[in-house]
């Protein structure tokens, strides 16, 4: 029998696993406020092609520094909570790193659900969703099984969010996986931009809600259901480290541009959107400020698409010099990082 979930079978999902490691590989750590994730993962995105889509990828970055930022912050609230029946238990290597897993494919996703990649994904789209689909390919790629899990708690067709993250989760009532949650959490302040969760989930209606190519497959009440549930984690959040809800979005921003002077921060800011987007700033967005982010966002945004050319009778794809560049820096991040911090182009605080 075939899961209907996944489409894979459980002789096969039993044997995949017993090859995998459980937990998720190691990060490569952090330098400046941007986490990097582990070698394993970034060879995962390189392979999955996901720098097509550099809009994703400049997400991806983003919604990293965001997850990261919040989950020190439950991490020194737990320091002063000396009752562990009242801390929030998160893992930053499940969180980053099924974060990077699950986005990962979203292009094929995408690409399947209007009907524009192999038959066999276009078929698969027809009846799942992006989730189901990420799910799939980090099983057969040998991703850890903490990560494949993760994932797994995002699929619609297994309850998400409530009945796998919780609180609804029948094997844990009332318990919250906050190291998945943070993933959604984080992603939920992101468009494009970090701006409040109220205009993002506006923004993904418009994109998304009951749209027939959509790799979401989600309705409107479907969205009004997840923004409760994020609104409900987010206050969770802001109670514990000492905050009123309405203030975590400004929370989010002074830590983000912690050390910096906020009227330099703005300005910044404001011009890095400029520079990325082309456009003026909002009244509630903002973006990091650190250079190692704005090296790597501004790296990613110049990216072109690769070319078609006509070699010996044949035509190939060419990949363009500024992504050469950057599939170098996925290979070797920390090596390049390094080499700029030591040559002057930027100053980098690691941890």
């Amino acid at each position: 029998m075939v899961s209907p979930d996944t489409g894979i079978t459980p002789q096969e999902r039993e044997g995949i696993r017993g090859e995998i490691q459980l937990n998720p590989w190691k990060r490569l750590g952090r330098i400046d406020n941007v986490p990097l994730p582990s070698p394993e993962m970034l060879s995962y995105i390189d392979r999955q092609d996901t720098l097509r889509y550099k809009g994703l990828v400049l997400h991806m970055l983003t919604t990293a520094v965001v997850a990261d930022t919040i989950m020190q912050g439950i991490q020194q609230a737990n320091q002063s909570e000396k009752d562990p029946a009242n801390q929030l238990v998160v893992n930053p290597d499940v969180t980053l790193e099924t974060m990077s897993a699950y986005h990962a494919p979203r292009p094929l996703a995408d690409e399947g659900a209007k009907g524009q990649s192999t038959p066999a994904i276009n078929h698969f789209m027809e009846t799942h969703d992006d989730m189901d689909l990420a799910t799939v390919i980090a099983i057969r790629n040998g991703l850890p099984l903490r990560v494949v899990e993760g994932i797994e708690s995002l699929q619609g067709s297994r309850g998400a969010l409530e009945k796998t993250i919780g609180p609804d989760n029948p094997d844990r009532p009332g318990v919250i996986d906050w190291s998945m949650a943070i993933t959604q959490v984080a992603s939920w302040c992101v468009a494009r931009t970090i701006q409040p969760m109220s205009q993002r989930f506006d923004e993904m209606r418009q994109r998304h809600a009951g749209i027939k190519d959509s790799p979401k497959k989600l309705s409107l009440a479907d969205y009004d259901r997840l923004q409760s549930w994020g609104e409900a984690r987010v206050d969770t959040i802001a109670q514990h480290i000492g905050i009123e809800p309405h203030n975590f979005f400004d929370w989010l921003k002074s830590k983000i541009h912690e050390g910096a002077d906020p009227s330099v921060a703005k300005e910044s800011s404001d011009n890095l959107i400029r520079e990325l987007f082309t456009r003026d700033p909002g009244e509630n967005e903002f973006l990091p400020i650190s250079p190692t982010y704005r090296y790597l966002a501004t790296k990613i945004q110049a990216i072109q698409p690769n070319q078609i050319e006509l070699v010996e009778g044949e035509t190939q794809t060419v990949r363009h010099p500024s992504r050469k560049s950057f599939d170098r820096l996925l290979r070797r991040p920390e090596k390049i990082l390094n080499n700029l911090e030591r040559y002057g182009r930027i100053n980098v605080v690691k941890e």
